[in-house]
C-alpha cells in the first residue's frame, strides 16, 4: 500500500473505533500515557507535540503538566477521535491544548520547535516507520526528547495467537506474515530505530502495563475497539458470529479462573543533538 493508501485505511479504522477507545477494558491506553508522562522530562512553558493523540489521555496528562506558560499540540488522523479529545477537554476545562487533524507521517509543523515529541502506540501504523521518526526529530527542537512507545512479543498473549490463527481459518486471503509479523517488537529493532532517525541517548524500558480482566467479554472490547477491528471488519457477519463464539471459546480456557491481560510495552525515548 502507498502511504496515502495506509493513512485512508488508519482513518477509517479509528473513526470506526472511536466510540468505544475509552471503554475501561482498554485502560492500558490511559497507564501508557501516565507512566511516559511521568518519565519525560516535561517543566512549565515546554512546547509539546503528542502524534496520534486519538482520545488524548497523553496530551491531557501532559497539558496538565507544563502549566504554567505550556502548550501541547495535539494531532491525530481520525476526527472522531479528536471529537473525543475535545469532550475530555472540556470536562477537564484545559485551555493549553490545540487539536489538530493531520496524519503522524506528514507533521505540518516547522522544523527544531518542541521541547518535547511523543507517541503512543502510533508509528507501526505507518507505511514507512523510519521516515515517519525522522519526521517527528525533525520537528524537535535540538536538545529535545522524541519519545514513542510500541507493543512487545508478549503483548495480549496468548489470546493474539489464537486470533490470528482463528482469522487465518476463515479469510482465505489472509496473510501469515502479515498477521504474525509485527513491526518493533524487539526492543533492539526500537532502539535501532531510534539511532538511525538520528537519536542520541536512546533508552529502552520494557514493562508489563497490564491487569486483570473479567473475563472473555472484556478481552472481545480490546479486539473490538482497538487494531484488531480493522481485521473483524473485513468478515461477513455470518463468518464473524462463528468466529467470535469459536475465539471466545478458545479464550475462556487461556484466561482461567484469574484472567490477566498482558501489555508488555517498550519504552522508547531518546534526544536530537544539540
Amino acid at each position: 500500500m502507498s502511504q496515502a493508501e495506509t493513512s485512508a485505511s488508519v482513518a477509517r479504522l479509528f473513526n470506526l473505533v472511536a466510540s468505544g477507545y475509552d471503554s475501561p477494558a482498554l485502560r492500558f491506553f490511559p497507564f501508557v500515557a501516565d507512566y511516559m508522562t511521568a518519565k519525560l522530562p516535561l517543566k512549565p512553558g515546554d512546547r509539546v507535540l503528542d502524534v496520534g493523540t486519538g482520545t488524548g489521555v497523553l496530551a491531557i496528562a501532559a497539558a496538565q503538566s507544563i502549566l504554567p506558560g505550556g502548550r501541547v499540540q495535539a494531532i491525530d488522523i481520525s476526527p472522531r477521535m479528536l471529537d473525543r479529545l475535545q469532550a475530555h477537554m472540556d470536562k477537564n476545562v484545559l485551555g493549553n491544548i490545540d487539536v489538530h487533524e493531520m496524519d503522524a507521517s506528514k507533521l505540518e509543523f516547522r522544523s527544531d520547535y518542541f521541547d518535547v515529541v511523543v507517541g503512543n502506540f502510533v508509528l507501526f501504523f505507518l507505511e514507512d516507520i523510519q521516515a515517519g521518526l525522522k519526521g517527528w526529530a525533525r520537528v524537535a527542537r535540538p536538545g529535545a526528547t522524541v519519545a514513542f512507545t510500541a507493543f512487545g512479543p508478549g503483548a495480549f498473549q496468548p489470546m493474539l495467537n489464537a486470533f490470528r490463527e482463528r482469522y487465518l481459518s476463515l479469510d482465505a486471503n489472509a496473510s501469515r506474515q502479515q498477521l504474525f509479523d509485527q513491526p518493533l517488537e524487539s526492543p533492539d529493532e526500537c532502539r535501532q530505530l531510534a539511532e538511525l532517525a538520528g537519536l542520541v541517548d536512546v533508552t529502552v524500558e520494557t514493562r508489563d502495563m497490564g491487569y486483570h480482566v473479567k473475563g472473555v467479554d472484556d478481552w472481545w472490547e480490546v479486539a473490538w475497539n482497538a487494531g484488531l477491528r480493522g481485521l473483524l471488519d473485513k468478515l461477513p457477519q455470518e463468518k464473524l458470529g462463528r468466529f467470535k463464539m469459536a475465539h471466545l471459546k478458545e479464550v475462556a480456557e487461556m484466561l482461567g479462573d484469574q484472567p490477566y491481560l498482558n501489555i508488555e510495552t517498550h519504552f522508547v525515548s531518546g534526544r536530537k543533538p544539540a
